[in-house]
């Protein structure tokens, strides 16, 4: 049974409540083998409308007027809300003027605290309901005691990690990187800046070595039983990695090959998270003398110690071997080490977007095949116990497909080549998000 303000809070934002506690519609469409991506979209965007709602919605045109709700999504609000249906009492009282202004200042600050790096809806929720309301709030012992390292990171660097990064920031971060680790990498920045877009919300880098030649061959069911979530995710394995020590997580070549020389040199600023396959932090953007130096490393690591300069996010992620570096300069950064045979199957992943890699691999499994970031593999069956009748075979192996590049493996799955700068399936669809 929902209390009054429960009662009151639904009142105010019912549309949301048709789509949050009616979501069959959209789980149904986003588990059909043919859905459409559009679709799903659509329930998702109006969902982020609706939740923004402060007042109940008159009319069907008051819904249809909302940026981001289609014709579609419109016309399920009238057949439930505005034909009869509606569960909601129309004589419940309306909200005073003080409940709704609380009820608002309770929800902006909700949305305040989750600007903090890892700070999530449930988080900012407990935090608010014990009385923290703003940033400065939370930097109070009695709320701070209860964030996570990663969170009081976060809250140290909020006025500047969720800041976008120049393309002439992210080469700047580049030539930094390319100079203070071996020249036996080969380095090129992939993610949004390989889309061609102007800003972006992390810097990636793929990092690429000679010596880098293990690849991980998929231990993941056949096609058929393969579930959506791993074929989107281009998931290698059906096993959870064990934890690992901080001592194996620094012992690993992502660590002393890239995070610890560029942590010596004054780039990175702390760290959110660490292990073998990935790494997150912070990173001071670096600047250039007049005489096109560097500087000095001390003056830098002071800056760091001072919070002086412009810091961005970093995300490096190790994938099984091959690995993923994601830094963010104060801004985002991603790197990622992968074998040469998987240089194709890299560039794709770290390039995207989402939804473009979504797209890509959908179509691989229909096909039959699995593409993931190390590369694009076809299930082959070796034939020993397999049943005559079955509709599959369950024994056999991911065979790696010859197809070293992107043009290789687009070509593989019946594709024409698709220049970077024409992946953005996210802005086609109009999302609003920041690009990664």
């Amino acid at each position: 049974m929902l209390t009054r303000s429960q009662f009151r809070y639904v009142y105010l934002s019912r549309s949301y409540v048709l789509l949050t506690y009616r979501p069959k519609d959209m789980h149904e469409e986003s588990e059909k083998p043919d859905r459409n991506t559009y679709k799903v979209i659509a329930f998702k965007s109006a969902i982020r409308v609706f939740k923004q709602l402060d007042h109940p919605l008159s009319s069907i045109e008051e819904a249809k007027n909302l940026k981001g709700v289609g014709a579609g999504i419109a016309k399920r609000i009238e057949e439930h809300f505005f034909a009869g249906n509606d569960p909601l009492p129309e004589s419940l009282p309306a909200p005073s003027e003080k409940e709704r202004r609380e009820e608002n200042q309770r929800r902006n600050a909700i949305e305040l605290l989750q600007t903090v790096s890892g700070v999530g809806a449930v988080k900012a929720r407990n935090l608010v309901a014990a009385g923290c309301m703003s940033l400065s709030d939370m930097a109070e012992p009695r709320y701070y005691d209860t964030l996570t390292a990663a969170q009081k990171i976060g809250l140290r660097f909020v006025d500047q990690i969720s800041e976008p990064i120049t393309r002439d920031q992210a080469e700047t971060v580049l030539d930094f990187v390319r100079q203070n680790i071996s020249a036996k990498f080969e380095i090129q920045l992939g993610g949004s800046y390989r889309r061609g877009a102007q800003e972006s919300g992390d810097v990636d880098i793929v990092l690429f070595h000679p010596l880098h030649v293990h690849l991980p061959t998929p231990t993941i069911p056949p096609p058929s039983k393969l579930t959506r979530k791993a074929i989107l995710s281009g998931t290698n394995s059906h096993v959870k990695p064990a934890r690992m020590t901080k001592a194996e997580q620094e012992a690993s070549p992502l660590f002393q090959g890239v995070v610890k020389p560029l942590q010596q040199r004054g780039l990175v600023a702390a760290t959110l998270s660490t292990g073998t396959k990935k790494w997150q932090g912070v990173i001071r953007l670096p600047e250039k003398e007049e005489d096109g130096s560097w500087g000095e490393r001390t003056n830098r690591i002071k800056a760091i110690e001072a919070n002086e300069g412009v810091f961005r996010r970093m995300d490096l992620k190790l994938a099984d071997l091959p690995l993923t570096v994601t830094f963010s300069a104060n801004r985002f950064l991603i790197c990622s080490l992968v074998a040469s045979k998987s240089r194709g199957a890299a560039l794709l992943a770290l390039t995207g977007d989402t939804e473009f890699n979504k797209d890509i691999r959908m179509k691989a499994h229909s096909l039959g095949m699995h593409l993931n970031e190390f590369g694009l593999w076809r299930w082959r069956s070796n034939g020993s116990g397999v049943d005559a009748l079955s509709a599959e075979p369950e024994v056999g192996y991911w065979e790696l497909v010859k197809a070293d590049t992107e043009e290789d493996i687009l070509a593989e799955l019946g594709m024409e080549w698709i220049e970077p700068n024409k992946r953005n399936f996210s802005f086609v669809l109009g999302k609003t998000t920041t690009a990664k």
